[in-house]
């Protein structure tokens, strides 16, 4: 996870985008912020509550409207607070963390398509999310792994459809085939049997599972790499 921040960080530093701190909140510095300072002030211990909800808020906001830049910010500010998942997992199951940390941030992804960034407690949502995708019984996987009930995100405001999105623009780079992300939304996002889509979609029998977890790792390392191909778009 810490490979994952770092690579994330070095993208929204690229990207030379900033934030004004008093907008955001009383408690952040009164001058422009960068995004890797924003980052880095969201996980002080030092920070206030209010300035970390603040930080987070705006995070969603923009990461609903403009995907790509702010997706990445997402990520890095996600990347640490899911450490300690990946590894309980990967221990409880056995599963490869590979496997685990692009099923937790596909279930970030799925939270943020309706969360509403002015809810109370934004990010323990999002982390329930993210741990209930991990924890959905998947075809193939280790039988420990989906032991905790499943929770389903509540959309509190109307679905963008920024992850219809996200996977077009992986396609379009050639980070995902069009079959890969057509595999990812009908079932990860639809919530369609595997086995029935994998099928129709034309994967070998019996390798969905591998084909999804293969395509959900192509699709974190998308949102790692492209932070600051939108920045120009994203500029305050």
């Amino acid at each position: 996870m810490r490979e994952i921040q770092s690579r994330c960080l070095a993208a929204i530093s690229a990207s030379g985008v900033e934030l004004e701190g008093w907008l955001l909140s009383e408690d952040l510095p009164d001058r422009s912020l960068s995004l890797t300072e924003l980052v880095e002030l969201a996980q002080l211990s030092t920070t206030s509550p209010e300035a970390k909800a603040a930080i987070w808020a705006e995070a969603v906001r923009l990461a609903q409207a403009d995907p790509q830049l702010w997706l990445t910010v997402i990520v890095a500010l996600m990347a640490p607070e899911l450490s300690f998942t990946v590894r309980q997992f990967v221990d409880e199951s056995g599963a490869e963390s590979e496997d685990v940390v692009g099923d937790l941030f596909l279930g970030v992804l799925e939270a943020l398509r309706g969360v509403d960034p002015g809810m109370n407690r934004l990010l323990g949502h999002l982390k329930r999310v993210a741990r209930a995708r991990v924890a959905n019984p998947l075809a193939g996987r280790p039988s420990g792994y989906g032991a905790v009930p499943a929770v389903r995100a509540v959309p509190l405001a109307p679905p963008t459809g920024h992850v219809d999105l996200v996977l077009a623009d992986a396609v379009a780079h050639h980070f995902l085939t069009r079959a890969e992300a057509e595999l990812i939304a009908r079932t990860y996002i639809e919530g369609l049997a595997l086995s029935v889509v994998a099928r129709e979609l034309g994967f070998p029998p019996g390798q969905g599972e591998s084909a999804r977890s293969h395509a959900a790792r192509k699709l974190i390392e998308y949102v790692q790499r492209t932070g600051d191909w939108s920045a120009r778009r994203c500029r305050h």
